[in-house]
């Protein structure tokens, strides 16, 4: 009886231990079974689980007899062990070796793709006598690394550290070393978000890293460091211009034919060799495309600052006409328009009538030259009361409008044909 009683003793205290005590330091437990009874009606126990992640499984066993007095005779046992897979119902069967079947304890390992399983154990020669079995189904822990990463000789590259059971857990790098430091170096950083390692390219070729966590477990990544190819870039991906100026952009770090556009010629043009020229105030953006990619530059054509000179050279009461002369002191010309040509008089903010532009709807002002203008008073108004004189009319450069104002301190009424006065008008942008 006390034999008995000592082997129930070791017995009870050996499922206590499997119970409430970790497989290993590296493993997640994923389930436990204690004291299962495998009877000759009954031979085989069930349980599921799902792997978010490829693992390796530790199947920990513990095998007894039918009851506490009774001990287990192994020529009645012949236990096997399966993983059904619940998605195509594939098999995985650990390998049990000879020398242990003939053991009351023992630790099985297997790897299993992700998925959801059901585990049976089972003793194949229950008919023989009964069998109590008590068992641990553990995914290593362990940490994970992607087979292979790159990095160009000159930069560096971070790799995360996870766990190999593909748990939340975050794990600790406690060491990483290369294999050959003339190829990459490699540093760790451990933080409250996680694991990762910093490969560092130094020369090319291959080489491989190894890291190891707090609990020993480590993983392996190959580093393939290759030479530094800048990726293709323009020379300059946005100009400033004014008009008439020309800048020659270029794709840097490309071997393939360019084909160079323009989304609005009439701002920017480009050459088919990338010359691109300024041609009027706006913005547009020149496109280069080679291969499958298209890189764009932004254009911007700056306004003009317009400067010109006026003269009132006579007015005319029987006809209500105005002669003056602009002349046009930029090196660009000046496009005037007969559209909104106002007069207005003593600062008033309201116009005192319209004016009617004599030379044509529009007069072009080369550079430097000077033409003489007729406007016709459009109203009944009389020319003594036209005092502190201002006529307002649109013109434009290079594709830019602006406003004219030409100012006059004097009644138009004593203005004679032989004198002339000279302003320097101010111009407005639309």
């Amino acid at each position: 009886m006390k034999k008995y009683l000592r082997v129930s003793l070791i017995f009870t205290l050996l499922c206590l231990l499997i119970s409430v005590s970790p497989v290993e330091a590296s493993t997640t437990v994923i389930l436990r079974r204690t004291n299962v009874l495998l009877t000759q009606s009954a031979n085989q126990s069930w349980v599921s689980f799902s792997l978010a992640k490829k693992s390796r499984m530790i199947i920990d066993v513990r095998l007894a007899g039918p009851t506490d007095s009774q001990n287990l005779n192994f020529s009645n046992v012949w236990m096997q062990y399966l993983f059904i897979s619940s998605g195509d119902n594939k098999r995985y069967e650990p390998e049990i070796k000879n020398e242990l079947r003939y053991s009351n304890a023992y630790q099985l390992s297997i790897d299993l793709p992700a998925g959801t399983y059901s585990f049976m154990a089972s003793n194949n020669k229950a008919e023989k006598g009964n069998i109590r079995i008590t068992y641990a189904i553990s995914a290593v822990r362990g940490i994970s690394l992607p087979e292979k990463t790159s990095v160009c000789a000159g930069f560096s590259t971070k790799v995360t550290v996870t766990r190999e059971d593909g748990s939340d857990e975050l794990p600790s790098v406690a060491s990483a070393v290369s294999k050959d430091d003339g190829i990459a170096t490699v540093e760790f950083r451990n933080s409250e978000t996680g694991a990762e390692i910093i490969v560092n390219g130094i020369e090319t070729g291959s080489t491989s890293i190894t890291v190891t966590d707090k609990d020993g477990e480590s993983a392996e990544i190959t580093v393939e460091v290759t030479a530094y190819v800048p990726d293709p870039c323009l020379a300059r991906e946005s100009l400033t211009l004014k008009v008439g100026e020309s800048f020659h952009n270029s794709v840097e770090y490309n071997t393939e034919p360019v084909t160079w556009s323009s989304s609005d010629a009439r701002v920017a043009e480009v050459s088919e060799s990338g010359l691109i020229t300024a041609k009027a105030f706006g913005s547009c953006r020149i496109h280069a495309k080679f291969g499958n990619q298209t890189l764009t530059c932004e254009v911007s054509v700056e306004r003009p600052v317009p400067d010109f000179r006026c003269y009132i050279r006579a007015y005319d009461k029987k006809t209500k006409t105005f002669t003056l002369r602009i002349k046009n002191h930029i090196d660009r010309p000046m496009l005037l328009s007969a559209d909104g040509a106002l007069l207005y008089t003593d600062g008033s903010s309201k116009a005192l009538c319209r004016l009617r532009f004599l030379n044509g709807d529009k007069l072009s002002v080369a550079k430097g030259k000077s033409i003489g203008l007729k406007f016709r008073i459009l109203g009944d108004v009389k020319a003594g009361s036209l005092k502190n004189l201002e006529i307002r009319f649109n013109f434009s450069v290079d594709g830019a409008d602006f406003v004219g104002a030409v100012r006059s301190d004097v009644t138009l009424g004593r203005i004679r044909i032989s004198e002339e006065k000279e302003w320097r008008p101010s111009c407005d942008k639309f």
